[in-house]
């Protein structure tokens, strides 16, 4: 029995949704209980988002952050053709 990846493809996605959707709602238990613990040791990748774009810097995006994005974005439609 073969499993090609089409056939996986609607899983992938409901498991990435879902693994991104879980990982978001830890900031509320690690800004509230620790605020991120001693020496960042409880952060999570959503409360370091938070504090790389709202505490460390005055403004939303740098332009160096939008020109990261825009790559990024570039590349994954470059590979997806």
């Amino acid at each position: 029995m073969r499993i090609t990846i089409p056939l996986l493809r609607p899983i992938i996605l409901v498991t990435a949704i879902m693994s991104t959707n879980g990982t978001l709602q830890l900031f509320d238990e690690s800004v509230n209980l620790t605020r991120g613990g001693p020496g960042n040791m409880t952060i999570t990748m959503s409360h370091y988002i938070y504090n790389t774009m709202f505490t460390r810097t005055r403004t939303s995006a740098t332009p160096r952050d939008v020109l990261r994005h825009f790559w990024s974005w570039s590349r994954c439609w470059l590979q997806s053709r």
